[in-house]
């Protein structure tokens, strides 16, 4: 994104570049996941569609950010050769932004009342309405405490190698059909093969129940944080497709697992959000009462979630510990990568 032997004098104009690439929506993606994870969700959030939501936050206080980024030249070798962390994690950054953008966008009593930002965390704008409401507190991997203090020091240790090594650019194109940029893909790629490790050895085994402890203590956490696509399996097989509704094509009616199995489901438009695909994702979804973080234990109980992961003699199933590792690997990652 910064191209090299770049002068200092070369900045405005390479940063006006970046800016109108941003405001284009190269930083969507992200955006996306990002206001996920502070739990918003639905494409109307105080009145405001996502998109809307987006181009507020990339707004005049981080374009002005950007420009007032001091870069490593060919001038400047004691500038800051860390553009991504900085737009992305820092203080002046799209974190920040996002919260701002939040308060900026405010309606209803609730957010009236909040007194900072971190009471916007628990609120949540519904599909097909206007109102607002509070909502239990989300967590992530890492706040939920799903591995000890050790194996994040590992995983950030591994972060930061795999972070010197990236092969993708920045500011490398979204093909069609994708949603997330190489950038980000190339990251979860490599630390869901490199962290892996850290996290199978913290689930421990069979042996004193070790594994199975691990997953009762980790079950909401895990409902709540990993993705759709993983959780829903391949056709209802692997993951956790009990955690999962799908929209049918025939009904337009969102069901849950098992009555989605088979059947075909319904798209998005390409037009929603200015996808630009080719063809529109499957209309797929957490189950509401996992996105409301409340009566998890209704949707998918104990027995039935380790059922997923161990078979009637409590031995692992074959693959479900190492793809649950590689999955939690690549979350936590992507958690430490956007917080720092």
């Amino acid at each position: 994104m910064i191209p090299e032997g770049m002068t200092s004098a070369e900045w405005p104009s390479v940063a006006g570049k970046i800016v109108e690439a941003f405001q284009k929506g190269m930083l969507l993606p992200l955006f996306k996941k990002q206001i996920a994870r502070m739990g918003i969700v639905a494409d109307n959030i105080y009145g405001n569609t996502v998109q809307e939501f987006y181009d507020t936050t990339i707004g005049v206080q981080f374009i002005k950010n950007i420009l007032n980024f001091k870069p490593k030249t060919k001038d400047n070798p004691q500038g800051n050769d860390d553009f991504a962390g900085y737009i992305i994690g820092s203080t002046f950054g799209l974190n920040n932004r996002i919260k701002e953008a939040l308060a900026t966008l405010k309606k209803g009593k609730e957010l009236n009342e909040a007194s900072d930002v971190s009471t916007t965390k628990g609120i949540i704008a519904e599909e097909g309405s206007n109102e607002v409401k509070e909502k239990p507190k989300y967590r992530n991997l890492t706040d939920a405490g799903v591995v000890p203090g050790e194996v994040i020091d590992a995983v950030k240790a591994k972060l930061k190698t795999v972070l010197r090594t990236l092969k993708s650019r920045m500011d490398a194109a979204i093909s069609n059909n994708r949603t997330v940029t190489p950038l980000m893909a190339e990251i979860q790629f490599e630390m869901g093969k490199q962290a892996d490790i850290d996290l199978k050895t913290a689930m421990g085994g069979k042996k004193d129940g070790k594994f199975r402890k691990f997953l009762l203590k980790t079950k909401k956490a895990t409902l709540q944080n990993m993705t759709t696509t993983w959780l829903m399996g391949k056709d209802g097989q692997g993951g956790i497709p009990q955690a999962i509704q799908k929209k049918l094509k025939e009904t337009g009616e969102w069901v849950s697992y098992p009555a989605w199995v088979g059947k075909e489901i319904a798209r998005e438009k390409t037009s929603t959000d200015n996808a630009g695909r080719t063809s529109g994702a499957l209309l797929v979804r957490r189950h509401p009462s996992i996105v409301n973080y409340k009566n998890v234990d209704a949707v998918i109980d104990d027995d039935t979630y380790l059922a997923q992961f161990l078979n009637e003699t409590g031995n692992p199933i074959r693959g479900r510990k190492e793809a649950l590792a590689k999955a939690m690997a690549e979350e936590i990652s992507f958690e430490i990568f956007t917080s720092e």
